[in-house]
């Protein structure tokens, strides 16, 4: 259901049966966008994120503090971590060219010290089959209906002191 994808079986007794599934398949179109703020002092968030509604929550909710770096493709995420200095990350779980824990793996290599929250739409983040190796990096797990109020809070908390 996550990818909007279907599952059916067709059985006749005696016959045998059939289970059958499909998951569409589109080319993904790589988003972009960086947003100042007005704040001559405001900290870099990378924000990567595959779905639209997200983006614009997190768009219209960080923007006036924060500058924001934000993609949907892994790739483009670590371009942004070569180029600029990144004071926090919104890693979603999956994106549009693969899975943010490569972004992770960057991190881990380069001995980044970037705090992060991972977004994810499963219901027990902690259950993903990579959270034992990421969990002293992720600052947070959250499913994806993060609030305002609460991001803004976790931002707060991280970047008081750097």
């Amino acid at each position: 259901e996550l990818h909007k994808g279907k599952i059916w079986v067709q059985s006749e007794y005696g016959k045998g049966t059939c289970f059958f599934f499909s998951i569409p398949v589109t080319k993904e179109i790589e988003y972009f966008e960086v947003v100042k703020s007005q704040s001559g002092f405001a900290k870099n968030i990378l924000i990567l994120e595959d779905y639209s509604f997200d983006i614009q929550l997190f768009k219209e909710c960080l923007k006036d503090d924060y500058n924001l770096f934000i993609t949907n493709f892994v790739q483009k995420g670590l371009e942004v971590l070569e180029k600029e200095k990144i004071d926090f990350i919104i890693l979603d779980y999956f994106l549009a060219d693969g899975v943010g824990t490569d972004i992770v793996d960057y991190l881990l290599e380069k001995r980044a010290k970037i705090p992060l929250v991972l977004l994810s739409a499963e219901k027990k983040i902690k259950n993903l089959p990579v959270w034992d190796r990421y969990k002293h990096i992720v600052k947070r797990a959250v499913k994806t209906e993060l609030k305002c109020e609460e991001l803004k809070k976790i931002l707060a908390r991280y970047l008081e002191d750097s």
